[in-house]
């Protein structure tokens, strides 16, 4: 009788070495990058940037629940204009920037208005950023 197949582990080696392949195609790339438009590089940068994040996303359990109730707090104090740095609901949590607490504010109201899981809108909207982030390397 085979033994049985640890699925998590087995899936996530399978998704390791596509990243490499990716990795790889990436390098070459680099090389033919004379050959193609600097647009087409970037934007076929940020989709393998784009794959990487937001796959796992599609198919892992959402977690991090302390971090998305803290992301909630904080949405929620901002848009009703209270103090995140003094306020009882949020105090020892992690400090947060300025226009952090403002996407966390944003992602809240947009979860509200289109009722959607809040969970949702604020993991793929840091996903969305990242690759923009991803646009502007050199």
């Amino acid at each position: 009788m085979p033994p049985s197949v640890n699925w998590p582990i087995f899936l996530g080696i399978i998704w390791a070495v596509t990243l490499l392949g990716l990795f790889s195609v990436a390098l070459r790339l680099t090389r033919w990058s004379a050959q193609i438009s600097h647009l087409r590089t970037l934007l076929i940068v940020a989709g393998i940037a784009l794959c990487v994040r937001l796959i796992p996303n599609l198919f892992l359990p959402m977690g991090a629940g302390y971090d998305i109730e803290s992301y909630q707090i904080v949405g929620n104090l901002v848009l009703h204009r209270e103090d995140v740095y003094t306020s009882q609901e949020a105090l020892r949590r992690h400090p947060y920037l300025p226009l952090q607490m403002y996407w966390m504010a944003f992602s809240l109201w947009l979860a509200q208005a289109l009722n959607l899981p809040f969970v949702k809108i604020v993991r793929d909207g840091s996903f969305f950023q990242g690759n923009m982030l991803t646009l502007l390397a050199p």
